[in-house]
């Protein structure tokens, strides 16, 4: 689909007013000659064309055929000619372009007193230059583009100027200002995707410059200059966003982050935090940030000896054994911080963090429970003896014969065995060591396997009894997090954090009719889940685990 095109459309089908009647004669012509696509095409031959062709071919054929001439011939001389030099015509200027050819009519027009006040004029002055524009865009930087951003940005000021901000006109030219200023953001967020920050701050000035009142690009503005190592900048742009907005937690973290590890100003850092703590009382991203802060500088045990002075100091001020319990859950202290959550909730019922938190903390442990399960399965068994072995059975006289052919029929179905009597080379009872003893310290020149067995059994079933144990918290743990993210779930249908891990309790509970009807409920908010959000499922292992053996 040709430029042309896309600009007719986009000017007769979108941009251009019901009311055609309202717009001057000469703008429509204008419009026209956007519809008027040039079409350049190659003039077929007729019959007296074609055959006057033939004979000029023909009779050049003829007069290459030159008898020979004799050698004194002037015409067999060759011939000599003077050098002649070349004549250096000037280049034609390249074509105008259909919106060239629109911008030189439109300039023309706003010439003419009687259609420089009418807003349709500057309307399409500036849809002409927006056009030219993102042309530009494509192919040059933001500086050599300015001029033309500009020309349309001034031309829609003046269609607002011009025009009652209940017409069409007027509405039109504020849409074109908001997408020309979401042309830049989108670009910005673009580049500094791509690492490319020094783009990605000037389209961010660009959109300051278009729409000022706007302070989104101060925010994508200050996140790139954080990233790109300019924390003085950052935090200039931080509290200049902070001074247009509400106060906001992930500006107070962000900030902290800066003076904390670019800085390395920690009292600064921490006295922030406290201060956001005071307006965010149940923050966990500020309660997050604080135990990093803390745990970088190896002063963990000061941060929870605060922690404990300031909720013995304030016993009815929850959020301070909320943010103890907190410290509690990331130093993997389970039982004592779903306690003091508990406590919280008791005093707090609809406190939605509390709850959220329980049913995070539990649907943690069950995944670190999960990995431990899979561990443990994937341990090895002992290795078996080789076959063709000559097992050697040590008998003290207390094990009797009987007693070593119940072991040997269980060990060595198929093997045979030799029984040595190890009673000359021990001691008695009272008088020294015993056989097991012996065979614990690896004093006994030969052990025998049927002991080695018998103890790589023991251990097997130790391990299986350990799998157990887990299998049945790991169980427990998927209880709790169901019940306490069930609540936190009808106290906040929007929170997505919580609607997966919700979901993923209930599958892995096999309670797949409650799963099902989550689920849905999510795409009805465009909530989607992939493969690898599953933190239970193995298919990511087992990936991880090809490529290290590539």
């Amino acid at each position: 689909m040709s430029l042309l095109y896309r600009l007719t459309v986009l000017l007769l089908g979108i941009a251009m007013p019901h009311r055609l009647g309202a717009i001057p004669a000469a703008i429509s012509q204008i419009i026209k000659q956007l519809e008027t696509v040039q079409k350049v095409k190659k003039p077929k031959a007729n019959k007296k064309q074609k055959k006057a062709s033939q004979e000029q071919v023909a009779t050049a054929a003829a007069e290459e055929k030159i008898p020979p001439q004799p050698a004194d011939s002037p015409l067999s001389k060759p011939l000599v000619t003077a050098a002649v030099e070349p004549i250096d015509k000037p280049a034609l200027p390249p074509p105008l372009t259909q919106l060239e050819q629109a911008c030189l009519h439109i300039e023309e027009a706003i010439q003419d007193s009687t259609l420089v006040v009418h807003p349709a004029t500057w309307y399409y002055k500036g849809r002409i230059y927006e056009q030219m524009l993102k042309h530009t865009l494509t192919a040059a930087s933001v500086t050599s583009a300015s001029f033309l951003l500009d020309e349309a940005l001034m031309a829609y000021e003046k269609v607002k100027q011009l025009s009652q901000p209940a017409s069409q006109f007027y509405s039109f030219a504020s849409a074109n200002i908001a997408a020309l200023w979401q042309l830049y953001l989108e670009r910005g967020i673009r580049y500094a995707k791509q690492h490319a920050y020094e783009q990605a701050i000037e389209h961010f000035t660009v959109c300051r410059r278009i729409l000022p009142e706007e302070t989104t690009p101060l925010f994508y503005m200050a996140i790139v200059q954080q990233c790109n190592a300019q924390p003085e900048a950052a935090l200039h742009t931080y509290t200049t966003y902070g001074q247009c907005q509400q106060p906001q937690p992930a500006i107070v973290r962000a900030m902290a982050d800066i003076y904390g590890n670019q800085l390395k100003d920690f009292d600064k850092a921490i006295a922030l935090l406290d201060h956001g703590l005071t307006q965010f009382p149940f923050e966990d991203s500020l309660l997050e940030e604080q135990y990093n802060l803390y745990k970088a500088t190896n002063q963990l045990p000061l941060y929870e000896s605060l922690l404990c002075q300031a909720m013995l100091a304030q016993p009815n001020q929850w959020d301070k054994q909320y943010a103890y319990a907190y410290f509690l859950q990331n130093e993997d202290r389970i039982e004592e911080a779903s306690y003091f959550y508990q406590q919280m909730l008791k005093a707090l019922p609809r406190q939605y963090a509390g709850w959220r938190q329980m049913g995070i903390l539990w649907y943690n442990e069950a995944i670190k429970t999960y990995t431990t399960i899979r561990k443990l399965i994937a341990q090895k068994q002992p290795a078996q003896l080789h076959k063709g072995t000559q097992p050697l059975v040590w008998v003290i006289p207390r094990l009797t014969l009987p007693v070593v052919d119940r072991y040997a029929a269980i060990y060595y179905p198929t093997s045979a065995y030799e029984i040595m009597d190890c009673h000359a080379e021990t001691r008695n009872w009272l008088g020294g060591p015993r056989i097991s003893d012996q065979i614990k310290a690896n004093t006994i020149p030969y052990t025998a396997p049927l002991f080695l067995l018998i103890k790589q059994q023991i251990t097997a079933a130790l391990t299986q009894h350990k799998q157990m144990q887990k299998i049945i918290h790991l169980q427990k743990c998927l209880q709790q997090s169901a019940h306490y993210l069930t609540i936190a779930r009808t106290q906040n249908k929007k929170d997505k954090v919580v609607a997966q891990a919700l979901y993923y309790t209930y599958y892995h509970l096999e309670k797949y009719r409650s799963a099902s009807k989550l689920l849905d409920a999510m795409h009805t908010q465009k909530h989607y889940l992939d493969a690898c959000s599953d933190p239970f499922s193995t298919k990511q292992e087992s990936e991880t685990s090809e490529t290290q053996e590539e």
